[in-house]
């Protein structure tokens, strides 16, 4: 079987192989690579982002190193109302200078091992008073009202309850609850009575503590 195929009609067919071959290159070689050049551009965008936010870091590094000392410092000052965590021999030393210079003597004492206390929230925040007509101005503003946030603590203290019985008289009792007034300290009073006819007094300590602070060692450089 023979075909006679004009030149127009041979020009047409290869404009059309040409047309496909161009096609399947720019799908399979042109567009992916173009895609991988797209990509590799906004790569580079990202890491030159990233670079810049390193660079910038690095030269707040200073400052930032001030304030963090500056807060750490400010955070220390804070808790240096509490008594660092003791042992009870720690404590003993603390309490009997009072005892022995009013002339008391101890007879017995019941010691706690310290335990996590955490404070309760006394405030109370007000609700906030809703009125059909003010929710309907809101609602009509698209005004977003916030919700009511109760305040909380994450803060641990650590809690501990010395009692003492300690022969003296009732002057020197006086006397020594004085001297323990003029703690200014996270050592507290919680109980205390008298007995006239032993002449003894009992007196409990509740003791709250909180650990310090300790800034972080930077690790050493390996020396090449």
């Amino acid at each position: 079987m023979t075909i006679n195929a004009t030149k127009r009609e041979i020009f047409l067919v290869f404009v059309v192989i040409l047309l496909g071959l161009l096609a399947l290159i720019y799908v399979f070689l042109i567009s992916p690579t173009q895609d991988k050049i797209s990509a590799s551009e906004s790569q580079l965008e990202r890491l030159e982002t990233q670079k810049t936010l390193i660079d910038t870091t690095i030269a707040l590094g200073p400052t930032y190193r001030a304030r963090q000392a500056s807060r750490f410092t400010e955070a220390n000052e804070a808790l240096a109302g509490f008594v660092k965590p003791m042992h009870v021999a720690e404590f003993e030393q603390l309490v009997f200078p009072v005892v022995n210079d009013n002339n008391g003597r101890i007879t017995n004492s019941t010691l706690s091992a310290p335990r996590i206390y955490s404070p309760y929230m006394t405030a109370q925040p007000i609700p906030r008073q809703m009125y059909l007509i003010l929710q309907l101005i809101e609602d009509y503003n698209d005004v977003s009202v916030q919700p009511i946030t109760y305040p909380s603590s994450s803060t641990s203290l650590l809690y501990s309850k010395f009692t003492y019985a300690i022969d003296m008289t009732f002057n020197q009792y006086l006397s020594m609850l004085d001297d323990i007034r003029e703690w200014d300290t996270t050592v507290f009073v919680s109980d205390t009575n008298y007995d006239f006819a032993g002449s003894r007094a009992v007196i409990t300590f509740d003791v709250f503590f909180v650990d310090r602070l300790v800034e972080e060692e930077e690790p050493e450089q390996p020396v090449d």
